[in-house]
């Protein structure tokens, strides 16, 4: 158990294998741990052992992707600024406001069209919709994407703009 947390109760039913897959404990065992857990966590409560936790605001929301492409779209969000490579920050008043501004940054961070912006390239119009879809959705696991629809390495050089000598 966590040190700061000693009444938390928790069932572990997964084991992590990489960083999308995961290797499921059996049903059986998986619904005896979660009862027992449970069970336990309610006999704590019920004897007054439970302490209950006030986080004070504001918040500071701090998330991390998988990939610079992902930071980088995550990063267009109003209010949340770039947090090194792989990673957006921005501060919340209420921790429902920032866990709202949670959901649209991890939205936009998984937007599928730079993807099918390059399988599109790559095949050019030859997929069928509905293989398109099949392309997209391996984009839950990053490690089976063939490597020409990996996101493009950001390109070192300095932004010229118009003006610029």
């Amino acid at each position: 158990m966590p040190p700061d947390f000693p009444e938390l109760q928790y069932a572990v039913v997964k084991h992590a294998k990489s960083l999308s897959e995961a290797e499921a404990v059996p049903r059986d065992e998986t619904d005896r741990r979660i009862e027992t857990a449970s069970r336990t966590a309610m006999q704590k409560f019920l004897a007054g052992k439970f302490r209950s936790y006030y986080l004070p605001p504001p918040y500071d929301f701090r998330l991390s992707f998988r990939n610079e492409e992902q930071t980088r779209l995550a990063a267009r969000t109003r209010g949340v600024t770039q947090d090194g490579e792989l990673a957006v920050r921005f501060p919340a008043d209420t921790f429902i406001a920032g866990y709202n501004v949670s959901t649209e940054v991890i939205g936009n961070a998984m937007n599928p069209l730079p993807l099918l912006i390059r399988i599109l390239r790559h095949e050019g119009q030859t997929k069928t919709l509905q293989e398109l879809n099949d392309l997209l959705w391996l984009q839950v696991d990053p490690e089976k994407l063939p490597d020409w629809s990996l996101p493009p390495k950001p390109s070192p050089q300095k932004r010229k703009y118009y003006g610029d000598q």
